[in-house]
């Protein structure tokens, strides 16, 4: 699914009336009746509902319109707010208004704060409200009449239906401008606004519904808006080969952990069976000896190898040449969760990256050894998967976390065109970046998942897609698909309070592949 910005979403619209000859009142009621359809189904019966349709006095306002005209088919009743100091001076949304005049229903003028004392009461007869009042086009802080009147529909306690954008949320930022709109369900037009994913966005939109109003994605091409998509499972299920009866463990690719140590080792334990429970067929586990046995008494199908170490999780220098023999034969290698950061990892992992040809994730203390110095590893880069939290991307591009998370997609495109990594940068809606600079922002996933090892997980999950024959790309992208639907499932069945990293890992298998 396409994401656009407010400007991005202008052109297209502009691209299919100028260019391809749809007339502007047909997108309108092409939204309109979206709309009302996605409306009429939640609601099924309107027949003698009360409904409050607030407009402003735009191209939103005038969708509402349409929509009021719909719901007076349905026999239900009707109230119209027009709220601001003139008519409509789009011509498509003064048409609307017109019609619905014609037909007799008679809409209530709100040009002052003085205007809505007595509308204000019907609001308790409303069975729920349509926010038709700003679209993606609002560029300025709500204030006067449009700050009342949105505090005036969050207050009504009534179910609240915001058409393309909840009013008074940033369509680029998610940023709230002053007041907006908290929607139970957004119906959004064409393709979906980045808004929704980031900062406020998600609060206030509720759930949301893309409807097609004839806008074809390859126009978003053609009027070159960046190429920022949503995740989908229909897309990302054709990506894996059914298991055929003949197949056998070595079908399924042999993932190699580098992971662990004395204070950390069950980052490591997570790690490895997140990777042998997202399918892989076989997975060894490479930890430092002073970690051996506390870990292998936690795995029973994991493979383990030692390494050499100061006794205290430290690994040495010399454990490269032990590591690039485990890496022959294994289809991928995820490195860093619960390794203990020092100067000598450092140079160990920049011998064993510059001689091994397998793919990398690189996750954690893994990434933290390098900080700002990552970029100088070089070409190894271009094999690798980077999957840093806020903080570890915050090191990686000398930054705060507070700036990373203000910026997450735009800092994750810049660091994967830097590095020529893929990068998946953790968090609510997760942004996995691509060195062709196609970007993708994760749906799954819960506030459950706001605990201890989540990462580690997910870093299993990639690296056993990986040793299944994804690309890099792919991987990364599945990854954090499935990663966020087993969080799902498990809060499902588990809560949101205390959900471990842990249940993830036994939600796996259930999931359709």
């Amino acid at each position: 699914m396409r994401i656009v910005t407010a400007q991005e979403m202008q052109k297209i619209d502009r691209y299919a009336i100028q260019k391809i000859g749809i007339p502007g009142v047909v997108l309108m009621e092409n939204a309109g009746r979206a709309a009302f359809c996605e409306i009429q189904k939640r609601e099924k019966s309107l027949t003698g509902k009360r409904i409050g349709v607030v407009c402003g006095t735009g191209n939103n306002g005038g969708d509402g319109f349409v929509i009021a005209r719909l719901l007076c088919f349905a026999k239900a009743n009707v109230d119209v707010w027009v709220v601001g100091k003139s008519l409509p001076k789009k011509e498509e949304a003064l048409t609307n208004l017109k019609i619905i005049q014609n037909m007799g229903i008679n809409p209530t003028f709100i040009r002052y704060e003085k205007d809505l004392r007595d509308p204000s009461k019907k609001i308790l007869e409303w069975e729920f409200v349509i926010d038709a009042l700003f679209g993606t086009g609002l560029a300025r802080p709500l204030s006067g009449l449009y700050f009342k009147c949105v505090e005036m529909i969050n207050h009504s306690k009534k179910k609240i239906y915001s058409m393309d954008i909840p009013s008074g949320l940033n369509a680029d930022t998610g940023t709230v401008m002053e007041k907006a709109v908290k929607a139970d369900l957004t119906i959004t037009f064409g393709f979906q606004k980045r808004g929704f994913y980031l900062n406020e966005g998600p609060l206030l939109c509720g759930e949301v519904v893309t409807s097609d109003i004839s806008l074809s994605e390859p126009w978003a091409d053609e009027v070159k808006a960046s190429r920022l998509f949503s995740t989908e499972r229909d897309e990302i299920e054709k990506w894996f080969r059914p298991r055929e009866a003949a197949s056998h463990k070595g079908t399924y690719g042999h993932v190699l952990v580098l992971a662990g140590s004395p204070q950390k080792s069950g980052a490591s334990v997570l790690t490895s069976r997140a990777a042998l429970r997202a399918g892989a067929g076989l997975v060894t586990l490479a930890t430092p000896q002073s970690a051996h046995a506390i870990v292998k008494s936690q795995l029973t199908e994991v493979m383990s190898e030692l390494l050499p170490d100061d006794g205290n999780g430290k690994l040495k220098k010399e454990a490269w040449s032990k590591l690039y023999e485990l890496c022959q034969g294994k289809q991928a290698l995820v490195v860093g969760p619960g390794l203990i950061s020092h100067p000598g990892l450092r140079g160990l992992l920049e011998i064993l990256f510059k001689r091994i040809e397998i793919p990398i994730i690189l996750d954690a203390d893994g990434l933290n050894v390098f900080g700002k110095e990552l970029t100088k590893i070089g070409k190894s880069l271009h094999k690798m998967i980077l999957t840093p939290h806020p903080g570890e991307m915050a090191r990686l591009v000398g930054k705060t976390t507070k700036q990373v998370q203000e910026n997450r997609i735009s800092i994750a495109q810049e660091f994967s065109l830097k590095t020529g990594a893929v990068v998946v940068l953790k968090g609510a809606y997760s942004v996995i970046a691509l060195p062709n600079r196609d970007t993708y922002l994760n749906p799954t996933g819960n506030p459950g998942m706001a605990s201890a090892g989540m990462g580690d997980v997910l870093s299993g999950i990639i690296g056993a897609y990986v040793a299944q024959g994804l690309s890099l790309e792919r991987a990364a992208i599945a990854g954090a698909f499935y990663h966020g639907l087993a969080g799902d499932h498990a809060v499902y069945k588990k809560g949101p309070r205390g959900l471990l990293a842990s249940d993830l890992i036994d939600e796996l298998p259930h999931l359709s592949l």
